[in-house]
């Protein structure tokens, strides 16, 4: 028989060593459990600024997002299919039912308990994914192609505000009084996150919703321009915002198949010529993050928005038209 001796000072700190030891093990296995994207992703953006040939940097910018922009639409994509299938369980667990409560209040949905058909619709409504092309197109527009100050020292591409004291940037040119700041984002994939979060809560964007549920209901593809035609209240610029949005979509041919690009007639003139107008050919000169910098709002943020929620701040200094909602219901 094999007698191990352990040495006298270390039989007493056994204990000690053995509760170290499995703490490590326990944190091991958390760290294993922790997302991918946590694990993996840097917290900053690529210098995309230092890649000074417009074709390279476009392409480069396009590349970096739409990897993230795919990872997120497919988790939305597994929370809709999740609400699919508990849409036909004619009695619900307690586990799913509140599941679907925190789904429905992280989105501003009001369900009933338990839920009837219509908070299924309703639902639904709000959990489903933003095409690629929408994504590319107004990250390229709203950060400057990842130059702007608010991408590269908060990671926003999407320029989102928030409305809690130290939650992000604050703009060099905010009116006095006003309290908003440009929210900052661990890493960019949480900036697209973001951005999918809004576009599937705020009730400025019930319209670009309400498309893509007729998209669904009639069975053809969800696509980036026919969702940017509901896009309005995203910049105080209106109908123009929604032109730009289309025009970068088209000429960089983010969707070839998608015919239905073309801008949309305005009879007003544009109310805010953006500096940094970015659906360019290949040969036009990008904005660098100087220029994108002096692009900051300077209106004043919406009193009536809730100080937890965030909305969205375009680069060419814009707020949403649509008077926020605390919550939205089923119509």
């Amino acid at each position: 028989m094999l007698v191990i001796k352990i040495p006298s000072p270390l039989r007493q700190h056994a204990f000690l060593i053995g509760f170290i030891a499995f703490w490590l093990m326990a944190l091991c296995i958390e760290v294993m459990r922790l997302p991918e994207r946590q694990l993996v992703e840097p917290d900053q953006l690529p210098d995309f600024a230092s890649i000074e040939d417009v074709t390279e940097k476009k392409q480069a910018f396009f590349a970096y997002l739409a990897l993230m922009a795919e990872a997120e639409n497919r988790r939305i994509l597994g929370a809709r299919q999740r609400i699919e299938t508990l849409r036909s369980v004619p009695t619900l667990k307690q586990e799913d039912t509140q599941w679907l409560t925190e789904v429905a209040g992280k989105l501003g949905v009001t369900v009933n308990e338990p839920m009837r058909e219509d908070d299924f619709v309703s639902l639904l409504r709000h959990v489903d994914v933003v095409p690629n092309s929408l994504i590319l197109a107004q990250a390229a527009i709203e950060s400057a192609w990842g130059t702007s100050r608010f991408a590269i020292q908060g990671n926003n591409l999407f320029g989102q505000w928030c409305f809690e004291k130290g939650c992000g940037i604050v703009p060099e040119h905010r009116p006095a009084g006003a309290t908003h700041e440009v929210r900052h984002f661990y890493s960019p994939r949480d900036a697209v996150a973001g951005y999918l979060q809004n576009i599937n809560s705020h009730p400025a964007y019930r319209q670009l919703r309400q498309i893509r549920e007729k998209a669904r209901t009639q069975g053809r593809s969800i696509q980036g321009c026919a969702l940017a035609r509901g896009l309005e209240a995203y910049s105080e610029r209106g109908k123009h915002y929604i032109n730009e949005v289309l025009q970068m979509i088209r000429i960089n041919d983010l969707t070839p198949n998608e015919s239905n690009c073309q801008d949309i007639r305005i009879a007003k003139p544009d109310p805010v010529a953006s500096d940094a107008t970015i659906s360019m050919a290949p040969d036009t000169t990008l904005p660098t993050a100087e220029d994108a910098s002096k692009t900051e709002s300077t209106n004043e943020s919406d009193p009536t928005v809730p100080e937890d929620s965030t909305v969205p701040y375009s680069s060419t200094g814009s707020v949403p038209s649509a008077v926020p909602e605390a919550q939205e219901s089923a119509p």
